[in-house]
């Protein structure tokens, strides 16, 4: 991911305590064509050379360096925002397979004999729009410090999007391959972190077979078929384009597991979309007749937590509808919202309707009505994919909101109970039976175990999942863990 630890959250107090002499890293300037491209060198982390450093890279080493105290760690970092990974890939291996060609016939069509002067005109000329639109929303936000998305939308207009194609644009079908990655190959490294495919999305069905041919090729650009990739899961978004079908953004989702499946040496980091502020899940009757889903009734599971760690969860004080409203438009909703403490152990059942948000330094295990609708009333003034601020349901928020503090519930032996989902939680060895009314779904929250069901056994640590079907019969868990369990009772 593209985005550069100076523009990431706390950007500046990030940078400035970056310094580590154990950190380094290569990233080539971006060059649309082999043409443009320029001689790159490699750098320590320092206050001076980290700030258009990727965020994503410079977290993921700093967590690395944490693990391996004394040990220098290089990171190549090769990143461009707004691209397909057919941009990643040699034209002559998408003229391989069926969803390749499709990719290189497509982008022919849209350049459709267009010259690369003409391009060039076409290009600069979108450029201008793009930094009008910055100056404007830069200027906006001055003057405007908390409006929301909305506002801005409103009165800066839309992101421009998409880009002009082109012969030298950064989004033809191997151009990328061509003036970046391929400069990183003289140097060893042991494996990949990859997030990419948000661009894909017009896509989706397509996505695994590009995925899979672009993992055999960076692996033998390398001379090493086994190099482990790490595949960082989209979140979960659900696309907001009217061109770009609700199910798109699963789909790529599901090539990406479909790939840690099925590809040797790859693996999935699973992501929930945390941060997202006031995220409102409207009750069953509301949603079936304006959206025709149910609504979702959640609760989460803290399992790791900084010590300042929090939640937003409900309102701190009752609020009229009329103070909701005016507080989203002004941008000072969090002033009356409820800031719980959160550390590991902690457990917060959400009713639909109740207003809430996971704060920063906080992982947790979400357990759900099994539903999708989400009513967002402020974003963090983020873009989705297309370059556009994503639209917020400030209108059916204000229908469906508890307005009141969150009144807390007794679940007696269970951490959490409802209608659409029981959630148990076991320190330690213990046994159970999945019968015919209910799978059983399991998170081994810490720790180390060996769970067996039938003639089957599997070691399991932390962070792993396992689901039985309705009527596997009894189960065990054995290990110094702790275990939390789903089903519907």
């Amino acid at each position: 991911m593209e985005l550069a630890l100076k523009d990431s959250r706390d950007g500046e107090q990030a940078v400035q305590n970056s310094g580590n002499p154990y950190l380094h890293y290569y990233q080539p300037p971006k060059a649309a064509v082999i043409q443009e491209a320029e001689c790159a060198g490699w750098q320590t982390v320092t206050p001076e050379t980290a700030g258009d450093l990727s965020a994503v890279a410079f977290y993921a080493a700093k967590t690395l360096s944490e693990h391996l105290l004394g040990i220098h760690i290089g990171v190549l970092v090769c990143c461009w925002g707004g691209t397909y990974a057919h941009c990643w890939m040699p034209r002559e291996d998408l003229a391989k397979f069926p969803a390749g060609q499709r990719r290189l016939d497509w982008y022919e069509t849209r350049i459709d004999g267009k010259t690369d002067e003409e391009f060039d005109r076409e290009f600069a000329d979108y450029q201008g729009q793009v930094d009008d639109w910055n100056r404007r929303a830069e200027a906006y936000r001055k003057a405007n410090p908390l409006s929301s998305w909305t506002a801005i939308n409103r009165d800066c207009g839309r992101y421009p999007w998409p880009p002009p194609a082109g012969q030298t644009s950064f989004q033809r079908p191997g151009n990328l391959y061509a003036s970046m990655l391929r400069r990183l190959c003289p140097y060893a490294l042991r494996g990949f972190w990859y997030y990419q495919g948000e661009q894909d999305e017009e896509w989706p069905e397509d996505y695994f077979d590009l995925l899979n041919a672009l993992i055999h090729r960076w692996r033998k650009d390398w001379r090493d078929e086994t190099l482990p990739f790490l595949l960082m899961q989209l979140p979960m978004y659900g696309g907001q384009s009217e061109t770009v079908s609700p199910m798109s953004w699963p789909l790529l989702r599901k090539a990406q597991s479909d790939a840690a499946d099925r590809i040797p040496g790859v693996e999935l980091a699973a992501l929930t979309d945390c941060g997202e502020i006031d995220n409102i899940h409207p009750s069953d009757e509301y949603a079936l007749e304006h959206e025709g889903k149910l609504g979702k009734t959640e609760m989460w599971v803290v399992l790791e937590a900084e010590p300042d760690g929090f939640i937003y969860y409900g309102f701190e004080r009752p609020v009229t509808r009329e103070e909701f409203a005016r507080r989203i438009e002004d941008g000072t909703l969090t002033e009356v919202l409820h800031k719980a403490p959160a550390k590991a152990g902690d457990v917060f059942f959400i009713p639909s309707g109740t207003l809430h948000a996971i704060g920063k330094g906080l992982v947790i295990a979400e357990i759900q009505q099994n539903s999708n609708v989400t009513y967002r009333v402020f974003d963090y003034n983020r873009l989705g994919p297309d370059g556009n601020p994503r639209p917020l349901h400030v209108e059916k928020a204000l229908e469906v909101t508890n307005l009141c503090p969150v009144e807390q519930m007794d679940f007696g032996p269970h951490l959490g109970k409802c209608p659409y989902f029981t959630v148990d939680r076991n320190r330690g060895s213990f046994q159970s039976v999945c019968g015919e009314d209910s799978f059983h779904a399991l998170l081994i929250s810490e720790g180390t175990a060996k769970a067996a069901c039938g003639t089957e056994t599997l070691e399991v640590k932390k962070g792993d999942c396992l689901f039985l079907p309705a009527g596997s019969g009894a189960y065990w868990v054995e290990g110094d863990c702790e275990t939390l369990t789903a089903y519907i009772s």
